[in-house]
């Protein structure tokens, strides 16, 4: 392991009455603290005794060694409450200055999340813009970030993002109505994997979907995942967690997908999301695995959706997953003699 500079300088203790582990290199000790932490890109409380704010308060020598140890600092995870004080919010933000110096020039994960309720007014927390800045600063290190954030700070988020791939994204309230269009994360060439969550809507925000290789997406609508699918041409993987109707009615515009490989699709308990329309909108020729879970008995029989989307789409599944069938699982294995794996009702069928 190569050694840090900083750590070569800090003196060993010698002392005959010196604990064993106050002698070891200061290296050592380092790599110690590193496995002590969760697994980067997870991130460690900012407080406790899994922080390793923690091990910077033991003795000066493993003071020294925390402090002079970027790698300890890279992962960090702030969050923020409506209910805070300014002094509270004051102090967080001192926190998370502290660990962005620390962490040097090492690739960081951050999680920033403000969780607030229907009636707050974020603008009453004049710090939180703040704490966008801040990470901004570093957004040249960013590699993976998870933002849960007032819309309204979200125009902030600028500059070159050359390490960025992972992203999970998702205003602390719904946008306003007539939200103007923001365009974010334009910048960032290696980013990938992103996860929209709940209040997040594509129409009001624009991300580069175009280079975007894997989606996980909370509580879309079904013309969400038909735009999502129409500007990530270069998808791979797209899972929709509790697709719920469309309020705007039904749509009839057909998309050829060439690239996409899993499509998995979840409802929730009380949606009358109509997956017969969306699959039929769909030609999907590199399709290998679909999952249709959480249905409900309203679906009935999906084998004639099924049969239609791999006969127009010329795919070889790999992988069909359907929950809650209506219909013997006999029915539906004779009718997919093809697939590889069925997975029906939690039972696995091999072909």
């Amino acid at each position: 392991m190569p050694v840090d500079r900083d750590l070569a300088t800090i003196p060993l203790a010698t002392k005959p009455e010196a604990a064993a582990v106050l002698s070891l290199p200061p290296e050592i000790v380092a790599e110690i603290f590193r496995n002590f932490l969760p697994s980067y890109p997870k991130c460690p409380p900012c407080t406790g005794l899994s922080s390793p704010s923690t091990l910077s308060q033991i003795c000066g020598l493993w003071r020294q060694i925390a402090l002079t140890t970027p790698h300890l600092w890279r992962a960090i995870k702030i969050k923020l409450e409506a209910d805070d004080s300014e002094l509270l919010m004051a102090r967080k933000l001192d926190t998370l200055e502290a660990w962005l110096s620390r962490s040097g020039a090492c690739p960081l994960s951050i999680r920033l999340h403000y969780t607030t309720h229907d009636d707050a007014n974020p603008t009453g927390q004049p710090l939180l813009s703040q704490f966008i800045h801040a990470i901004v600063r570093h957004c040249d290190r960013w590699q993976y970030l998870d933002l849960l954030m007032p819309h309204e700070t979200l125009h902030a988020i600028k500059g070159e993002m050359p390490l960025l791939k992972a992203l999970e994204i998702e205003p602390s309230l719904v946008p306003p109505e007539n939200e103007a269009r923001i365009e974010l994360f334009n910048d960032a060439p290696r980013l990938t994997d992103v996860v929209l969550e709940r209040r997040f809507f594509p129409k009001v925000i624009h991300l580069p979907w175009s280079q975007l290789q894997c989606i996980e997406g909370q509580c879309l609508y079904e013309h969400e995942c038909v735009l999502i699918l129409k500007e990530a041409s270069n998808l791979v993987r797209l899972t929709v967690v509790e697709m719920v109707c469309d309020p705007w009615g039904t749509h009839s515009q057909r998309l050829t997908h060439h690239h996409l490989r899993d499509l998995r699709l979840s409802l929730t308990v009380d949606s009358d999301a109509n997956v017969d329309q969306l699959l039929g909108l769909l030609t999907l020729p590199a399709l290998r695995t679909l999952e249709l879970s959480d249905l409900t008995f309203a679906y009935g029989d999906l084998r004639e959706t099924v049969q239609g989307l791999i006969l127009r789409s010329g795919c070889a599944l790999d992988l069909l997953r359907i929950d809650n069938i209506q219909v013997s699982e006999e029915e539906y294995h004779d009718a997919f003699p093809s697939v590889k794996t069925l997975t029906l009702n939690g039972k696995h069928w091999r072909c």
